[in-house]
C-alpha cells in the first residue's frame, strides 16, 4: 500500500511539473505570437516604404529623361541660333566686299 501512495505521488509530481512546463510553454507561446504580429506589421510598412521610394524614383527618372530631352531641345535651339548668327556674320562681311 505504501508503495502505491509513493507511486501516485509521484505522478503527482510529474504531473506538476508537466503542468508547470505547458503554463511556460503557452506564455513562451503568447510571447512568440506577438512578435510575430509585430514582425509583421514592420515588414507590411518597409514594404510600403518600399513601394513609395520606387514610385518616387520611377517619376525622378521620368522627369530626368523628360529634362534630358527638354535641355536636348534646348541645347539644339540655341545651337540653331548661333548658326543663323554665324551665317549673318558671314553675309555681313560678305556684303563688304
Amino acid at each position: 500500500m505504501l508503495e502505491q501512495l509513493d507511486q501516485i505521488e509521484r505522478i503527482e509530481q510529474k504531473l506538476s511539473k508537466l503542468l508547470g512546463k505547458i503554463k511556460h510553454i503557452q506564455k513562451e507561446n503568447e510571447l512568440l505570437v506577438k512578435e510575430v504580429k509585430v514582425k509583421q506589421e514592420l515588414i507590411n510598412e518597409l514594404k510600403q516604404k518600399n513601394e513609395q521610394l520606387e514610385m518616387k524614383l520611377d517619376l525622378r527618372m521620368a522627369s530626368n529623361a523628360t529634362q534630358d530631352e527638354a535641355s536636348k531641345v534646348a541645347t539644339e535651339k540655341r545651337l540653331s541660333e548661333y548658326i543663323k548668327e554665324i551665317d549673318r556674320c558671314i553675309a555681313l562681311l560678305g556684303d563688304q566686299d
